[in-house]
């Protein structure tokens, strides 16, 4: 069982001040494990520590924490030299916690401080969005030609190739949000040895900040994201070489290491 999103929709902590808000998922996991009725045949994973800490409170099963799926298939960039025009890549659902309405100002903030800087933000919306920002985007397609924009969906072909031509991923995102949840964008683009800019309350980002692979946003407003693009831009080499030799490392996909221990002998999938 993969667990995504906080056992509430308000975000963790939200249980200190009204428990019955999290009954339905004490019953249902109490439900399952006696539809089970052995409990070492339940194996459940979330993608963070914060995650795991608050479903194993409310489930009362031990939760385990690992990287979720990728639709990355490809291998990982090789390029051995810095490229002279860095790239900072977005890409995803532009929703209010993803951070986009900051983009603007803080890509500006960044291009007047270093004009080698090239940018491809990808970004959509939809009719169920709470808040929809066409100023946004109408803001950074005025910006010139250092600033690539696209607002369709992406193919998975299209999906890739955008994640491939990125020197850094920025994910400004959310920290109240993102404390606890994870990001498929910030999972592949660690199995693709991509370094990442991340505001630094996501608990998915923790280890790569330390480990040098990730650089920390330190608040959620476009003069941080600024300066945290100006700094990963200036430590590309040490963060590529990081962000690499972790990919490179055995049991890097933990996933598919989980799936061939959980799946019987011959019928796991060599692809």
């Amino acid at each position: 069982m993969w667990l995504l999103f906080p056992p509430d929709e308000r975000g963790l902590g939200a249980h200190e001040k009204d428990g019955a808000l999290l009954d339905e998922y004490r019953e249902a996991f109490c439900a399952l494990k006696s539809s089970i009725g052995n409990p070492a045949r339940l194996h459940v994973y979330c993608e963070t520590k914060e995650l795991a800490t608050a479903y194993a409170a409310v489930t009362e099963v031990q939760v385990g924490v690992q990287a979720g799926p990728s639709m990355i298939i490809r291998k990982r960039d090789s390029r051995a030299t810095l490229p002279d025009e860095p790239v900072v890549a977005c890409v995803g659902h532009a929703n209010e916690a993803k951070g986009y309405r900051l983009l603007p100002e803080a890509i500006e903030r960044a291009l007047r401080s270093n004009t080698r800087v090239r940018f491809m933000i990808h970004g959509t919306t939809s009719n169920r969005d709470v808040t929809r920002d066409p100023e946004t985007f109408s803001a950074l397609r005025a910006m010139g030609a250092r600033v690539d924009l696209k607002t369709g969906v992406l193919s998975p072909g299209d999906y890739e190739e955008h994640l491939q031509g990125a020197d850094l991923l920025l994910l400004p995102y959310d920290p109240q949000v993102y404390r606890s949840r994870g990001s498929g964008v910030f999972n592949e683009a660690t199995l693709l040895g991509k370094p990442t800019i991340v505001t630094a309350g996501c608990g998915f980002a923790q280890a790569a900040f330390a480990e040098g692979r990730s650089v920390a946003i330190e608040s959620f407003d476009s003069v941080a994201i600024a300066r945290g693009i100006l700094q990963a831009v200036e430590r590309l080499e040490s963060l590529s070489s990081n962000a690499r030799a972790f990919a490179d490392k055995p049991g890097a996909d933990g996933l598919v290491q989980l799936l061939r221990q959980f799946t019987p002998a011959g019928e796991f999938p060599k692809n």
